[in-house]
């Protein structure tokens, strides 16, 4: 439930926050919010606008995502009382690959496109394109089951890659 309640968050900072500001910074490439400079501006090879260039659907940059994650957390234990609970995919993990899964799905790739491109991004691959440019600018988020799917298919993923246990207070 609390990691439902985390993918519904991140869809509707999504919604809110795309925008075509030019002071807003994006990342093609999973950056970590720790690796962006201090001005938060992405410093990736492809810097802003992405793998398929400047017609691409334009994110929120990563540090702030993961800044609004952490007040999410801080939300649901202090405001909501939530209790912890465990997930495989640490906090930094879930903004990067959530984010990185719905610029593909914005950017014209179906779910399993998407998945796909994500999972070898996780695999150490570089990026792939995105899969169609958006037409006449309109921007088609997935549906929330296929978002709510790839965060089970990311724990999956990551319990498979070994990775140790943290605690979430925000629930699926």
């Amino acid at each position: 439930m609390l990691r439902r309640a985390a993918v519904a968050g991140l869809l509707l900072m999504l919604v809110t926050a795309c925008s075509r500001s030019p002071e807003r910074a994006t990342a093609a490439s999973p950056t970590a919010p720790s690796s962006l400079a201090a001005t938060g501006v992405d410093r990736t090879p492809m810097g802003v606008g992405g793998v398929a260039g400047p017609m691409d659907v334009v994110l929120p940059g990563r540090n702030d995502s993961f800044d609004f994650r952490n007040q999410l957390e801080t939300k649901y234990q202090a405001g909501l009382n939530r209790s912890a609970s465990s997930t495989f995919v640490d906090r930094e993990g879930e903004v990067v690959w959530v984010q990185e899964y719905m610029r593909y799905r914005v950017n014209g790739c179906d779910h399993a496109a998407a998945m796909q491109r994500v999972f070898a991004q996780i695999d150490g691959n570089p990026p792939g394109a995105y899969c169609a440019e958006n037409p006449g600018g309109l921007v088609q988020f997935p549906p929330r089951d296929e978002a709510f799917g790839f965060r089970q298919q990311l724990e999956s993923k990551y319990q498979q890659m070994s990775r140790g246990l943290s605690s979430t207070f925000v629930d699926a």
